[in-house]
């Protein structure tokens, strides 16, 4: 949820200077120019965020095998074993996954639940709608809304 007005504010103070790779550099990227402001915050950039985010919050789960070996039933496994363990078991879910990639990602008629949740949420942040100008645009809603939570959650209440 902050990662939008943060990247819109981000959109706005960034510098637009353009940087450029020496000309002397082998390849393709000698001479490459890039800017640190590419244009506003998109939604692509936003759902990179949001995957990013995702990733670095869960944990795999042959993880959970690990500390439940150590906690519940006494067998500490040692930091070899646990490594290979979530090496193979993270390399057998993306290999599984791709396998039925034809079969669960692509048909249009499988729905994800975590997913929708996301794409919708991105799609109401990043859909302009042909309002009259007098509307109160997402982004401030979405300040009041959070400056309202915080207040409120914030102050002791019964």
């Amino acid at each position: 949820m902050l990662a939008y007005p943060l990247g819109c504010l981000a959109a706005k103070v960034a510098p637009v200077s353009v940087y450029n790779l020496p000309a002397w550099m082998p390849g393709k990227l000698s001479g490459a120019a890039w800017t640190l402001n590419d244009g506003p915050f998109n939604v692509k950039e936003h759902a990179l965020i949001v995957i990013m985010a995702n990733v670095g919050v869960s944990q795999a789960y042959g993880l959970h095998l690990i500390v439940v070996g150590d906690l519940y039933y006494g067998r500490a496994f040692g930091f070899g074993f646990g490594f290979l363990l979530l090496l193979c078991s993270q390399l057998l879910g993306f290999g599984l996954a791709g396998f039925a990639h034809q079969y669960v990602v692509q048909p249009a008629s499988m729905l994800w639940p975590e997913a929708l949740s996301v794409a919708a949420n991105l799609n109401a942040f990043h859909a302009h709608d042909d309002a009259f100008s007098g509307r109160l645009s997402r982004l401030r809603l979405l300040c009041y809304v959070l400056a309202g939570s915080v207040l409120y959650f914030w102050l002791p209440g019964e």
